[in-house]
């Protein structure tokens, strides 16, 4: 019975996904790799770029991007509205048409105003592709694994942290600024198109299982499925019910906090380490070394959240982030190792966890209609991580104020955490299948018996 409570729970950590599942690890990391390096690496030679092309003041550049990022927040709500009602696969293929549309305006633009349109289609196509419709393909097909998944999807952060500033560095030189944004949309419609070939909204759909958990008959894991369906349409979690859940700010404050410090560190960290002493080139290095450590560290994020829980992941992050902080703020050049393996530890970490605990505390089948509810509020949170460290250096030419603003922030995200309950309280399908099999067993062990009792009153 241990054994069997065991994989009902889903705590295995190991890597034995389908075919299926590694499509989808691939493809989403190809999502992250996309999205972090045109929303925040990027900026470190794009904003730059523009500004020297068109006369726009770098601070100006960095505050469209704070406000590309709130309008994301209604757009997020009204994009999982969209996925309770066409699925997730269907709105991960209109996100990324979208940012591909949107690079081509980028590529176009001539002035603030076709830029900030750009910048505003962009950010809300390859967020809402990742947070709205790839997490919810994950969540459905992982909904045990979903920090293990999420750690080796978030490696494609890592990997723009590594390669993004050299690939732009080397297309702005041979093809400028405008082939620079073609190119991004070209790969932005690839991944779309991919998408839509390899996504599927759940694993049932084609007699997969969830998790890639053999442990259950395809009758079993088909009967689990249709009557999570059948719970999604009378779930008693509704909009006005979720903001009225403690649990609902916790989540968007602790968790939109982590995004927020990894967004305004990352996207100014150039200048950052500039400042600090070192030369640009080794800036640039830097970031490379940065994403080399967070790689492993992305996935490590995802093996502790599934062997312990994504909160108690979280609470050992928060931890991280200090140090990175107090580093950072300490004058002197003897910093910026230390610093430097910090940021690469946690970098890949809050898109790994942010919907990971959204679905531990939901569940699989109250995940779309949570997440449409928390993540707006949360990407309040995120949309001021550029402004908070970028505004204030392209000012003063000093980091530590947005710094100070950064360790003040996490301070109150620990709170968030800590204080958080995390038990599920929408429909708990590791309950149910364990409750599936251990009934299972129960039948068993009864023909079993009476099989033996047969052969007794025939001897």
């Amino acid at each position: 019975m241990a054994n069997v409570k065991k994989k009902a729970r889903g705590n295995d950590a190991s890597s034995n996904f389908s075919a299926r599942g590694w499509i989808i690890v691939f493809l989403g990391m190809a999502m992250w790799f996309l999205a972090a390096g045109m929303v925040v690496e990027g900026n470190n030679l794009i904003i730059p770029a523009f500004s020297s092309a068109h006369d726009v003041s770098s601070s100006t550049l960095y505050l469209i991007g704070t406000i590309a990022n709130l309008i994301g927040i209604p757009m997020m709500a009204c994009t999982g509205v969209l996925e309770d009602k066409f699925g997730p696969r269907k709105v991960t293929v209109g996100c990324y048409a979208m940012a591909c549309g949107a690079m081509v305006i980028l590529g176009l633009a001539n002035n603030i105003v076709v830029y900030t349109i750009g910048r505003i289609f962009f950010v809300v196509g390859v967020y809402c592709g990742n947070y709205i419709g790839l997490n919810g393909v994950i969540t459905n097909w992982f909904p045990h694994k979903k920090d293990l998944i999420l750690g080796y999807v978030t490696i494609g952060s890592n990997i723009s942290t590594a390669f993004t500033l050299i690939f732009l560095n080397m297309t702005l030189i041979h093809v400028g600024l405008r082939g620079t944004f073609f190119v991004w949309g070209a790969f932005c419609g690839i991944v779309g198109l991919l998408a839509l070939i390899n996504f599927r909204d759940n694993p049932e759909e084609i007699g997969e299982y969830p998790d890639n958990d053999r442990s259950m008959t395809h009758e079993q894991v088909r009967q689990l499925f249709e009557e999570g369906e059948r719970y999604k349409k009378s779930s008693p979690w509704t909009v006005k019910k979720i903001l009225k859940t403690k649990q609902c700010y916790q989540i968007a404050i602790g968790y939109g906090v982590i995004i927020m410090i990894t967004t305004g560190v990352l996207s100014t960290l150039v200048g950052t380490l500039t400042i600090k002493g070192m030369s640009q080139p080794m800036a640039i290095a830097a970031m490379t070394v940065c994403a080399v450590i967070g790689m492993p560290c992305s996935y490590l994020w995802g093996f502790l959240g599934v062997k312990t829980s994504t909160k108690k992941a979280t609470i050992v992050l928060y931890m991280v982030v200090f140090a990175t902080i107090v580093m950072m703020l300490i004058p002197g050049k003897w910093t910026l190792i230390p610093g430097i393996a910090l940021i690469g530890c946690f970098i890949g970490a809050g898109n790994n966890l942010t919907p990971s605990i959204i679905a531990t505390v939901f569940g699989r089948y109250d995940f779309a209609k949570a997440q449409t509810v928390i993540l707006p509020i949360w990407n309040i949170v995120v949309a001021f991580g550029t402004t908070v460290v970028g505004v204030p250096q392209s000012l003063t030419g000093s980091y530590v104020a947005g710094y100070i603003v950064l360790a003040i922030s996490a301070a109150i995200g620990f709170v968030m955490v800590v204080t958080l309950d995390d038990r599920c309280i929408g429909r708990d399908e590791s309950a149910e299948k364990e409750k599936m099999l251990a009934q299972n067993k129960e039948v068993e062990v009864e023909a079993v018996q009476g099989a033996g009792a047969v052969i007794s009153e025939q001897q």
